[in-house]
């Protein structure tokens, strides 16, 4: 800047953990984090192996946060750890959206996510949220019965095949994709079990 000397304070954290919340302390003063770069943050410094779990880093990050908005912080870790590498601009999404995605995820869904976000990877954020919309809102609106494991929304068979169930106005679309999955043979089976099914007798 043009000066040979400046005042300053010199502070030497005894610890790289310190040094990150010191840091993380000042960024959240100049600026506004969004939640997914909080969440990003925390599963970086454990994975640098500046902290033994997620927990942990939040608890020294964010010293001050209430009990509910550190589960809350946890929770879209496990966004960010899951669906990380498959998201456009995820540093995007609010944080109702995250807290969708973390509970599907804590209901057993990654999966489902995961395979939803296949065909559109490389897609738009907007493009890709419109895609797991109609999941997410099946999802909360019927949930996954532990006992019986129902409704049914993916199946994933040894030899190549992945079925998902997605919803769509007035239905539902199976959407079969994998090796076998290639051939027109696969989906005439299908039509004629349904046929026989539901056909006239």
């Amino acid at each position: 800047i043009g000066m040979p000397t400046i005042p300053a304070f010199l502070r030497t954290p005894e610890t790289l953990a310190q040094a990150l919340a010191a840091m993380v302390t000042e960024n959240e003063i100049r600026t506004q984090i969004s939640p997914w770069e909080k969440a990003n943050l925390i599963l970086n410094a454990v994975e640098e192996g500046h902290f033994d779990t997620p927990d942990a880093a939040i608890a020294t990050l964010y010293p001050s946060l209430p009990r509910t908005s550190r589960l809350r912080l946890r929770a879209h870790v496990q966004v960010v750890e899951a669906l990380g590498p498959r998201l456009t601009a995820p540093e995007t999404l609010a944080t109702r959206q995250l807290d969708s995605l973390s509970a599907a995820i804590a209901s057993g869904h990654e999966d489902l996510l995961t395979a939803t976000l296949a065909p559109h990877a490389g897609a738009s954020a907007p493009s890709q949220w419109a895609a797991l919309t109609p999941v997410l809102t099946d999802i909360e609106r019927e949930p996954t019965n532990p006992t019986t494991r129902r409704p049914r929304r993916m199946l994933t068979l040894r030899q190549g095949l992945t079925i998902v169930r997605e919803p769509i106005p007035g239905g539902y679309l199976l959407r079969f994709t994998g090796r076998e999955a290639r051939t027109g043979g696969l989906i005439d089976d299908v039509l004629d079990k349904v046929e026989e099914w539901f056909g006239e007798v």
